[in-house]
């Protein structure tokens, strides 16, 4: 008969077991972007960003928890738990993708696009 300990660690499902679907985190990130401004959330990105590349964990904590806006924090969960389970780069590239997402909804992004058509028109004609 298996010990207690190993029948709890069978039992017990991986943290992240779910991970955010581009669909899922892109909605996310609209919410959260709709409360707390696009710069303030891109900047907390490039915070979260820096620090997993950097590989300073406790600052990865403190950011995670700057919210108490339900989408935010669900984002941070699946962040951390990328970190605790070691997947630094499924923790990396969810802030690159949130910040690029947050981006998309800027009107910066308006505007360069609007550039950019205006580039491809001048070199059609």
């Amino acid at each position: 008969m298996p010990r207690k300990s190993e029948q709890h660690r069978k039992s017990q499902k991986p943290v992240n077991e779910q991970p955010l679907s581009n669909d899922q985190l892109r909605r996310l990130v609209v919410d959260i972007t709709n409360q707390t401004g696009i710069e303030s959330f891109v900047r907390r990105m490039i915070k979260l960003h820096d620090a997993l590349k950097a590989g300073r964990v406790e600052q990865v904590a403190h950011i995670t928890n700057q919210s108490r806006n339900k989408s935010y924090r669900r984002v941070m969960v699946t962040v951390s738990a990328a970190v605790k389970e070691k997947r630094i780069n499924v923790a990396l590239n969810i802030a690159f993708y949130a910040s690029l997402y947050a981006y998309e909804n800027s009107p910066d992004h308006g505007r360069e696009f609007m550039r950019y058509l205006d580039r491809i028109r001048s070199n059609s004609a």
